[in-house]
């Protein structure tokens, strides 16, 4: 897999870190790249209380990744920390290049329902319209990795 994230990273351009946000659910890195200021979101990935490193700090260098340049810092999304990992695809995220053309406004519950109308649906995370949903579709697998209720 690493090879497919050092080709991804090489393609990308590369910035100047502005901002790092580690919040519950989500880790946010905002640049300064090709003359415009862009954000990265990731999930902050629960557990890594448990994956860091023997007890060490879960992001090493901590206050000082504001002084790596993005390139660099996107290389984290192979690190063994879950946190780092986080920072690394936050960072990628925000490189990107963006395609407004290819944006549309949606609201996933009406796409999922009008698509998965008596038809077998499988969802990737149990989001808050699941039980809306379920009387929409066929059947509806929720594959969770916190699973409640009949989630997979």
């Amino acid at each position: 897999m690493s090879s497919v994230l050092d080709s991804l990273i090489a393609t990308l351009p590369n910035g100047s870190i502005q901002e790092i946000r580690i919040g519950a659910f989500w880790t946010a890195v905002v640049i300064e790249a090709a003359s415009q200021r862009r954000c990265g979101l990731a999930s902050t990935l629960r557990g890594f209380d448990d994956h860091h490193f023997g007890g060490g700090p879960a992001v090493r260098e901590a206050g000082q990744l504001l002084e790596r340049d993005a390139a660099n810092l996107a290389q984290l999304v192979q690190s063994e920390s879950l946190m780092e990992a986080a920072i690394g695809m936050a960072t990628i995220n925000a490189l990107l290049p963006v395609q407004e053309e290819w944006w549309l406004e949606l609201n996933a519950e009406e796409v999922i329902a009008k698509h998965g109308e008596g038809k077998q649906v499988a969802l990737i995370g149990h989001f808050p319209f699941i039980s809306r949903l379920q009387e929409r579709v066929g059947t509806l697998w929720v594959l969770e990795q916190d699973p409640r209720g009949d989630d997979l």
